[in-house]
């Protein structure tokens, strides 16, 4: 009896179905996951971090910007505090000072190997230098300060060396260097404070 054709479609659906191989979804499912796991291993949107291959951040340099700017603002700090205890210091030195009678201080030094008290005395606004006992004759006396290096000669009329040709404010204390020299012969040297005419005083 011939077959009709819904027969005929059925008989071959069955004939397909008998010759296709058997197929384990299940292994091609993981063999996907497995090729989706390697792509994105390799992937350079997606680098790969482990404990072996750690993604590390590298780290930054100092920010010389920063600290820049801290130093900066400790050196103003340290100057704004520096500078009145400084000038208080002055004030308390110069307060103390033994005064002469040009309201010079007075130091005691040892000349030629003999004990001799200086002043640095105020002449107007100039600077003087007066010794007790007199320097030895043909003594030279340079000073040396904010005004600058001076030689100063013997004024024989105010029994002094000196004043300086350089003007200075004689109420501001100065630091000076001094030398006493007699015939090339160095025979005193050192720096002392010429401290300011105390508040007070009238200065001439």
């Amino acid at each position: 009896m011939p077959l009709t054709r819904r027969g005929q479609a059925a008989t071959y659906r069955n004939s397909i179905a008998s010759k296709a191989p058997d197929v384990d979804f299940d292994a091609v499912r993981l063999t996907q996951s497995s090729s989706e796991h390697s792509h994105a291993m390799t992937s350079p949107s997606a680098p790969y971090v482990s404990s072996d291959n750690p993604n590390l951040i590298p780290p930054s340099g100092p920010n010389w910007r920063l600290i820049g700017a801290v130093i900066a603002a400790l050196c103003i700090i340290g100057a704004t505090i520096s500078i009145p205890a400084y000038e208080a210091w002055q004030s308390a030195e110069s307060a103390h000072a033994e005064r002469g009678k040009m309201n010079g201080a007075v130091y005691t030094v040892e000349v030629d190997g003999e004990p001799v008290k200086i002043e640095l005395g105020w002449a107007g606004n100039h600077l003087a230098l007066l010794a007790d006992p007199e320097l030895p004759p043909g003594a030279v006396v340079t000073v040396k300060g904010d005004f600058g290096p001076e030689t100063l000669p013997w004024n024989a009329e105010y029994q002094f060396f000196g004043p300086t040709q350089a003007e200075m404010n004689p109420f501001s204390h100065h630091k000076v260097s001094i030398r006493i020299e007699n015939d090339g012969q160095l025979l005193w040297s050192g720096k002392r404070w010429a401290w300011g005419v105390p508040t007070g005083h009238h200065h001439h």
